[in-house]
């Protein structure tokens, strides 16, 4: 079973973002874009599910291959609202 599917099957709501140079997006990846994606994502998330009437009481982040070690570096940074 897929991770979406998964999900999906918990009730869980999925928000997937491609990082600069991957999936369908444009761009080159790099280490400081991956970062600056990574906490830009983090930062529209709230007005994503607004946009789509949903209030999420509780975030879970997951990054897979480059992308998994992005969360950690989120704490202390300026505007990115994550709390640890």
């Amino acid at each position: 079973m897929t991770t979406g599917a998964t999900v999906h099957r918990l009730g869980i709501t999925l928000l997937v973002a491609d990082y600069r140079g991957y999936g369908s997006s444009g761009g080159v990846p790099t280490a400081s874009s991956l970062l600056a994606d990574s906490v830009a994502i983090f930062g529209q998330a709230g007005k994503f599910w607004e946009g789509c009437g949903l209030t999420p009481a509780r975030l879970y982040v997951m990054g897979r291959s480059l992308a998994a070690p992005q969360p950690s570096k989120w704490p202390g940074r300026p505007g990115s609202g994550w709390q640890g």
